[in-house]
């Protein structure tokens, strides 16, 4: 599903690229900046949901020495 919406969200920032739409709300920026987070965003989730997949790391272990005890 990630992968799926990083590459809408890529055909999105590419169209407004192309385009060259600018953004009159407050104050003026291009359109493309408005989507510029999305792919970067799902990229990176759909990486980690890789590392998942193929065993690199683990939702059931964890390091003890990440533990702080405040007691």
């Amino acid at each position: 599903l990630c992968a799926i919406m990083t590459w809408y969200s890529l055909e999105l920032l590419f169209g407004a690229i192309m385009r060259g739409a600018v953004d009159v709300r407050g104050i003026n920026m291009p359109f493309w900046l408005l989507y510029l987070p999305l792919p970067i965003g799902f990229g990176l989730t759909g990486l980690e949901f890789l590392r998942y997949l193929f065993g690199l790391a683990s939702y059931y272990t964890y390091d003890l020495g990440e533990i702080k005890d405040n007691m």
